[in-house]
């Protein structure tokens, strides 16, 4: 087990300070109160009903949605954090995330979560390989934290890489390179990138 959060949640378990719901998702005990089905044709998504959807994007086993109003809902497998809800308790329904306003991108890797909000880019979830952009020892986050690349316009996530762009037009990379998928040089591609580094300017 990797330290950080889990950390964390063992002292907050001791103070008395963490539910009952939370404690069991973080010792991978919690389930969703569904079945798992196949679903075949297009379904309206109730949580989401009375919000005005402008952008959805999907991970692994959890999803982000974008509205209108600048919210950010999310919902599914929360194992990592990835739904930025504060905790690890997965979810069958969307549920706002309240810390972000003024959302304007979302964007989902395997286990890891993106979102533009204003200019400043958040992430949160699953960071074990960099994907973060929070540096070495973040393994994790269940709240969305700020990634220190300044002016973002977009994101982007692979299943454990992540990538944004400045407002200048520059690309940050950041997270699993096995595969030089950051298009690198040829001499630093293939490592892990945990804190954003600088790509290219058109």
């Amino acid at each position: 087990v990797g330290r950080g959060e889990e950390d964390d949640a063992v002292l907050l378990d001791r103070a008395g300070l963490m539910t009952d719901e939370e404690r069991a998702a973080t010792i991978g005990l919690a389930r969703m109160d569904c079945a798992r089905v196949r679903i075949e044709m297009p379904r309206l998504v109730e949580s989401l009903a009375r919000i005005t959807i402008l952008e959805v994007a999907c991970g692994y086993g959890h999803s982000l949605a974008r509205s209108s109003q600048g919210r950010c809902d999310s919902s599914g497998y929360n194992d990592r954090g990835q739904l930025g809800l504060g905790h690890r308790a997965t979810s069958s329904e969307y549920a706002l995330v309240r810390s972000l306003a003024d959302v304007r991108r979302v964007a989902c890797g395997a286990q890891q979560s993106l979102v533009v909000a204003t200019d400043m880019l958040f992430a949160f979830g699953q960071g074990a390989l960099g994907q973060l952009g929070l540096g070495r020892r973040v393994t994790g986050r269940t709240s969305p934290v700020r990634v220190p690349v300044e002016r973002v316009t977009a994101c982007a996530a692979g299943a454990n890489h992540s990538i944004a762009v400045d407002d200048q037009g520059g690309a940050w990379f950041w997270g699993h390179a096995e595969y030089g998928q950051h298009g690198g040089l040829e001499n630093v591609s293939f490592r892990d990138y945990v804190d954003p580094e600088y790509f290219c300017v058109p």
